[in-house]
């Protein structure tokens, strides 16, 4: 049965994280709080990153197959300091109870919601820019910060940035979130896979590695691999405004389900 569920979750990630070019992380780590409440919230986040390393490497290579040159001025900055981030973060985590884990990761999402339902979109730009190095540096820490802590990639704070402050063209913003995606993620899951789990409660003992569970992690890869073109035609055939409100939408109803039952 354990296996139907993360497989059906694995096709909702894939469908999910195309259609609103997201990790999936918004949806997996509700639904594994959800679905599993003896599961450590430490073992949901670390599941969590582990899928993201994955899609974000998956869609990097591809990114990279279809030709699309990314610009190290923007991207490399704000490495260190996701990744000092990232560290912070998973160091918060261990500190945090369960409970307030879920009530961090509920707040977040309506963060975004509003943060989703306020932002303008700008003017569209053929010049690439890039905020001063302060900027970057605040951003980058946050990114990693925001990873360690809630399981989320980073890519819910990376798509308005480098919208609104880099003055990106949205085509390309897919491409730096992913690599990107792959640091935060890759950062906090190595914390992740040296913290003891302690629990007795656990799905695939076997493949339990500290606070990640390799074949959760996995199953749920797999699974998103094949509906993952899906969402891309249904991002086709949408309007804009639709999927803002059924993204807004989503994300409420994943919060209100965490916060009513944490």
């Amino acid at each position: 049965m354990e296996f139907i569920n993360l497989v059906l979750l694995g096709f909702a990630t894939g469908i999910i994280s195309s259609y609103f070019g997201i990790g999936g992380a918004a949806v997996i780590v509700p639904v594994l709080y959800h679905t599993y409440p003896q599961l450590n919230a430490l073992t949901v986040i670390g599941c969590s990153l582990g899928v993201i390393l994955l899609n974000a490497s998956f869609n990097t290579f591809l990114f990279y197959k279809s030709g699309i040159q990314l610009n190290k001025k923007i991207f490399m900055p704000l490495i260190p300091t996701i990744v000092l981030g990232a560290f912070s973060g998973t160091y918060l985590a261990t500190l945090i109870s369960d409970i307030w884990l879920k009530r961090i990761f509920a707040l977040v999402l309506l963060l975004v919601a509003l943060k989703t339902l306020l932002l303008k979109l700008p003017r569209d730009s053929k010049v690439e820019s890039s905020p001063n190095t302060t900027i970057g540096v605040i951003i980058g820490y946050f990114v990693g910060l925001i990873t360690g802590v809630t399981g989320l990639g980073g890519g819910t704070v990376l798509a308005p940035t480098f919208l609104v402050l880099y003055k990106m063209r949205p085509r390309f913003i897919p491409a730096y979130n992913n690599l990107l995606m792959i640091v935060a993620s890759c950062a906090a899951l190595m914390s992740f896979l040296l913290t003891p789990y302690k629990e007795t409660f656990s799905i695939f003992p076997a493949f339990q590695i500290g606070q990640t569970n390799w074949a959760i992690i996995i199953i749920i890869f797999i699974g998103s691999i094949f509906t993952s073109k899906l969402g891309v035609w249904l991002n086709e055939r949408t309007t804009d405004s639709r999927k803002k409100f059924i993204f807004v939408a989503l994300l409420t109803v994943l919060a209100a389900n965490l916060i009513f039952n944490s």
